[in-house]
């Protein structure tokens, strides 16, 4: 009988997956070998993409260059 780690059912020997939570039922399972101390764990940057600011912030320049030159090469006549 396996028994599930999640829920504590027992399930037959040939179960993959625990009968009652449906959780993997793995019988070398590499996490509870793993020891954690402060010395090997590293911070994670969970805001590696740029920040949605900058998008609005970049767009607004380019439409303030986009105006600049447009008046720059019209002349400035179309007023």
């Amino acid at each position: 009988m396996k028994k599930c780690s999640k829920c504590g059912t027992e399930n037959s020997k040939d179960a993959a997956f625990c009968e009652n939570c449906g959780s993997p039922l793995n019988e070398n399972k590499k996490e509870e070998n793993i020891s954690i101390s402060e010395g090997n764990i590293e911070p994670v940057n969970r805001r590696s993409k740029k920040a949605p600011g900058n998008k609005k912030i970049l767009a607004m320049m380019v439409a303030i260059i986009v105006i600049i030159m447009a008046i720059v090469w019209g002349g400035g006549s179309f007023i």
